[in-house]
């Protein structure tokens, strides 16, 4: 009787685990079922953003659309739109202009760094929590010719990464890679703002006719160079004369000329950091939209011109843009520019600013005769 009742508590431990075991492997099967519809089970059917650098080599447009900015310093809705003209990028939204080059490639060359890590939702219901409403998110699109080859819309960002929508795909997305710098320049980052750039050692005359007067410098054809001063051995040294006597024959070269009389204690080195002020001359803004009268540029307060053997650039400047920024143009060129004062300061000069400065001319032997103090041609007195 023993026998029969342990059998039998057997068996119906028997059955036991067995009910057990595919009660546990019903339900590891209903965890996987969910864990595959979950976020965190999505994740290996991720969308994936395909823009390679061939495709990258393929857009002829980028649009990228800014939303409005509320706060301290609000910023309307802007659309930015640049196409492709042969090789070169041209802006042509809001304003028709030649691009910058660099931060064109700069945001196509971030498309390719994209990847998507997480869906952090599915559906439209959190657009609003991260910024991805129509009227909150920036919308960025590159084509190749009349097709969309990328599309998605970047709200918040944070700990947890960019959060973005993309088109054709369900949610909302972690992305990694995305720099929002890249995309969210304003209108003047995507213009070019180099306005002149000028080959400085093949230029051979400037003149500047302003309100104090006209000022001619001129190159000589040979420069005079000084002799080298007795090289100290060892090559650096050597060079460190080279260059020294090189930078005083450039100086040497020029001669300058104020209402047609020499400049006294003339300074060529001064026109030399006056070449450099305008070697590659990049606006700080632009003066879309006014008038020549309105920047004073109708009747120039000041034309500098830059000569080189191959034809002259002259450049025009009008009154203060903002703070001690110019408003300027180049002649035969209808764009109005704002410069900085490091270079437009150089077109109103006073002749003190050709002029060798004291310590300069010290240097130079053009004080006393060495001896005491206040006693001109007196030998100095041993000890003192």
């Amino acid at each position: 009787m023993a026998k029969g009742s342990d059998t039998k508590l057997y068996v119906a431990v028997g059955v036991l685990a067995l009910l057990g075991g595919a009660f546990y492997m019903q339900k590891e099967d209903q965890k996987k079922e969910t864990l595959a519809h979950t976020v965190a089970g999505a994740d290996k059917d991720l969308p994936k953003i395909e823009f390679s650098e061939e495709a990258k080599g393929k857009v002829t447009k980028l649009v990228i659309e800014k939303p409005a900015k509320d706060g301290e310093k609000p910023e309307p809705a802007v659309r930015h739109v640049l196409v492709k003209e042969g090789e070169t990028w041209r802006l042509a939204e809001p304003v028709a202009a030649l691009a910058n080059q660099n931060n064109v490639d700069s945001a196509l060359s971030n498309l390719t760094k994209l990847e998507v890590k997480e869906r952090v939702s599915s559906g439209s219901s959190d657009y609003a929590t991260y910024d991805l409403t129509d009227d909150k998110a920036m919308h960025v699109q590159a084509f190749e010719g009349d097709k969309a080859v990328v599309e998605l819309w970047t709200g918040k960002s944070g700990g947890r990464g960019q959060m973005v929508r993309i088109a054709g795909q369900d949610g909302v997305f972690n992305v990694e890679g995305f720099s929002s710098y890249s995309y969210a320049r304003d209108t003047k980052g995507w213009r070019d703002l180099k306005i002149v750039e000028v080959d400085t050692d093949a230029v051979t005359a400037v003149t500047i006719q302003g309100e104090k007067g006209e000022f001619t410098f001129a190159k000589s054809a040979t420069a005079p160079k000084k002799a080298a001063e007795p090289k100290a051995e060892g090559e650096e040294a050597e060079k460190a004369a080279d260059d020294k006597a090189d930078k005083e024959a450039e100086k040497a070269a020029w001669s300058g000329k104020f209402k047609k009389a020499a400049i006294k204690d003339f300074d060529g080195g001064k026109v030399l950091d006056l070449l450099r002020a305008y070697k590659t001359l990049n606006a700080t803004a632009f003066g879309d939209g006014k008038t020549l009268a309105e920047t004073g540029l109708e009747k120039p307060l000041s034309v500098l011109t830059i000569k080189t053997a191959g034809g002259e650039t002259k450049l025009l400047f009008g009154t203060n843009s903002e703070g001690t920024a110019r408003w300027m143009k180049v002649d035969g060129r209808d764009a109005i520019y704002a410069i900085g004062s490091w270079a437009a300061d150089w077109a109103f000069a006073e002749e003190s600013k050709f002029q060798k400065k004291a310590d300069a001319k010290k240097a130079d032997g053009d004080d006393a005769a060495p001896g005491m103090p206040g006693m001109p041609g007196m030998p100095a007195i041993p000890g003192h």
